[in-house]
């Protein structure tokens, strides 16, 4: 929730000038209810996790004599859409909806005017706004208002603008967040997408001994709050459970981590191991926050992957370099393909600082993405190699003339499709390993 105080964003010329003559004729009636502590609040009222459909209130208190309002609320568009808005009502008596629209992708501005000149007091909502979900599970926006209220009086009335924040789902997502490539020691965070009024927490990380090993577990943090780990301790020799107790009755809200374990590797290159977790949320109700819990995979080794790519893709013949920021050992390649394709690598070869090394495709059998070379061999940190990488089918490609990923610098010096044709952006989506 943020609150900002003030003026919002005026809804005419002629408003503001009106509001003027008025305020030098006679006393401020705002003031006056300021003085005596009633501060007038505007608060969008969103239910904390939304699917499909879902329904905000344009919540007001202590209003005295409004007579009209403009209201802007915004929202990320890539999470929601906004599919109508109706009419509020303060103690009994409707507020009319007298027009809305979208002034950007990310807002709407909704316009308030209450026949005759009487004016509405009290306490209820200004509107209600029907938003769709577009977004995917575990997306989350903020919901901002700001705007301006007038009395009968054609004075602006000072207000407090609160915002909200939703997050798609049924409640929030506790994940496992790890690299992919571990070797020596690693950190793992525990992430929470969003959640309300937590209290406290406890999770249990399960892992393979023989590949990784927990030895620290340190202090989360949601939305700039420190997240205490009360104690961490092991339950078998493949599971650890954490506990989180936040001090006083208030809780906390937002998204970020819960806490930080550091592992350190006791496996060889190759090995894998599921980092599983499960656990409980407690509200400052002492009732359990139902939740989703997500796990995550680490192997020992680091790797060049390019992460997938995409279309359009055609097979050819791919040459560039690769520059690893680590020494990492290889012993086969894999290729990202296109959907409902037969996309692979048919060759690959690596050369350069005393590499020389190649494969070829083996066909559809087994696991076909997969091409192993004939040895095991090692790239060196802040070395160039150069490859070549002849491709069937359709691989998904990067198009990219250079790719920076956390383990080395990839880049395409040219390709020349079947056709003949030749570019110099097009990366073959790739995992060397």
């Amino acid at each position: 929730m943020r609150v900002k105080k003030g003026k919002g964003v005026l809804c005419a010329v002629v408003l503001i000038a009106v509001a003027y003559v008025a305020s030098v004729a006679m006393p401020c009636v705002a003031a006056v209810r300021a003085a005596e502590g009633e501060t007038t609040t505007v608060a969008v009222n969103a239910p904390p996790y939304v699917e499909g459909v879902f329904e905000v209130s344009i919540d007001i208190t202590n209003v005295e004599d409004m007579n009209s309002a403009q209201l802007d609320i915004s929202f990320d568009p890539n999470v929601l859409d906004v599919d109508d808005v109706s009419d509020g009502l303060i103690d009994g008596e409707t507020i009319p909806i007298d027009r809305w629209e979208f002034i950007d992708r990310d807002t709407i501005r909704v316009l308030i005017d209450i026949e005759g000149i009487k004016g509405v007091s009290g306490s209820g909502y200004l509107a209600k706004i029907s938003f769709v979900v577009v977004g995917e599970e575990g997306d989350a926006s903020d919901i901002d208002i700001e705007g301006l209220l007038v009395n009968t009086e054609a004075e602006e009335i000072p207000a407090e603008w609160i915002d909200d924040r939703v997050a798609v789902g049924t409640g929030p997502t506790v994940s496992v967040d790890a690299p992919p490539y571990v070797e020596d020691e690693f950190t793992a965070r525990i992430n929470i997408n969003y959640v309300e009024d937590l209290n406290s927490a406890q999770f249990d990380i399960s892992f393979n001994a023989s590949v990784v090993n927990i030895t620290a577990v340190s202090n989360g943090t949601l939305d700039g709050e420190t997240i205490p780990v009360d104690r961490w301790e092991f339950i078998d020799e493949n599971t650890v459970r954490v506990l989180v107790e936040i001090s006083g009755i208030k809780g906390v809200k937002g998204s970020g981590h819960l806490a930080e374990v550091t592992f350190k590797v006791v496996g060889e290159r190759g090995d894998v191991s599921d980092i599983d977790i499960e656990g409980l949320l407690v509200n400052t109700e002492a009732e359990e926050i139902p939740a989703t819990w997500v796990s995550d995979e680490v192997r020992v080794g680091y790797a060049i992957d390019t992460g997938p790519g995409g279309y359009p893709s055609i097979a050819g013949t791919h040459k560039g370099t690769i520059t690893p920021h680590y020494d990492i050992t290889i012993d086969k390649i894999y290729t990202y393909a296109c959907e409902g394709t037969g996309g692979h690598i048919e060759y690959v070869h690596i050369w350069g600082n005393g590499i020389d090394v190649e494969a070829s495709w083996e066909g559809y059998t087994g696991d076909w993405r997969t091409v192993k070379f004939g040895e095991t061999f090692t790239l060196e940190a802040d070395k160039t190699y150069n490859y070549e990488i002849r491709t069937g089918s359709y691989p998904q490609i990067i198009h990219k003339s250079k790719l920076e990923t956390e383990y080395a610098e990839i880049t395409c010096t040219e390709f020349t499709d079947v056709n003949g044709r030749t570019y110099y952006d097009w990366i073959p989506a790739f995992k060397l390993f």
